[in-house]
């Protein structure tokens, strides 16, 4: 798909965009804040210029090259995170689910979205990361990238209350629900701090009332077309999520002393690379 067409809309605003912004930066030269933040539903200070370079270095198909490389970046950390949390198996399949999406072949174009997805990906591991080791340095970091990932693309918001709770989850058995309960307040207090800090350093709250809070669309899509999509593209990875789940609970044993908070792990020190050998 790197050479298949010619850019289209989003791949053009977002590439020319780019390009001004990284002569504003370096030239001095005047930009269209007040486009870009009416056509971009991200901020126009992370991406653009990323792709512009890419764009600048091998035309159409570098920037398209980049978001190639975040979408195997994105797939490499899944794996990573499946495997910390299942084993070697399950992050094989999950991955090869993944891989097998509709929706990660539309995103190879050269727009926002490849980004935020890897920047979520990132955050999810280092959570799992953070409940490995039992320390708060990995889930700060995992704020800031989902942070960052928000920033790039404003819809990722949508992910969010997914990634909060993922993070309770996975440090859930390492830390007890208490204090996994806290550590995920925490995390949400870091990951709005965050956010809010990059968009008022890059100045783009405007962007985000205007293709967010105050977004108007003029056309109209009846909600069976919009659940028809939805069955299309994620139907099968959801089915398959739900069967997974009902599986995994029925196979749990009953615990017959109540409750008892998760034992340490002897591998729970040491990196992913030393805990998969």
């Amino acid at each position: 798909m790197v050479w298949s067409n010619t850019a289209f809309t989003h791949e053009a605003d977002y590439l020319w965009i780019g390009r001004l912004m990284l002569a504003h930066w370096l030239h001095g030269k005047s930009w269209p804040a007040g486009y870009a933040h009416r056509v971009l539903s991200g901020s126009p200070v992370i991406y653009p210029p990323l792709g512009a370079v890419a764009d600048s270095l091998g035309r159409l198909g570098g920037a398209r090259i980049l978001s190639v490389a975040f979408m195997v970046g994105a797939t490499i950390l899944l794996y990573l995170t499946a495997s910390s949390l299942l084993g070697r198996t399950e992050a094989i399949i999950a991955t090869a689910l993944w891989g097998a999406t509709e929706p990660v072949y539309r995103l190879t174009f050269a727009t926002y979205d490849p980004m935020s997805v890897f920047l979520v990906a990132l955050s999810a591991w280092l959570a799992v990361e953070a409940g490995w080791r039992r320390r708060r340095g990995p889930l700060v970091a995992s704020a800031a990238a989902l942070a960052l990932a928000n920033a790039t693309a404003y819809p990722s918001l949508v992910i969010d209350p997914v990634v909060i709770a993922f993070a309770f989850f996975a440090l859930l058995p390492w830390i007890g629900a208490r204090r996994a309960g806290y550590w995920a307040a925490w995390f949400t207090a870091a990951w709005l701090a965050l956010f809010s800090l990059l968009i008022t350093l890059s100045g783009t709250w405007a962007g985000i009332g205007f293709t967010v809070l105050n977004r108007k669309v003029n056309d109209y899509q009846l909600p069976l077309l919009i659940l028809g999509d939805i069955a299309r593209y994620s139907g099968f990875i959801i089915v398959t999520g739900l069967m997974g789940a009902a599986i995994a609970k029925r196979a749990e044993h009953p615990c017959t002393s109540g409750p008892t908070r998760p034992r340490s792990s002897p591998l729970s020190g040491l990196p992913w690379h030393a805990r998969m050998a």
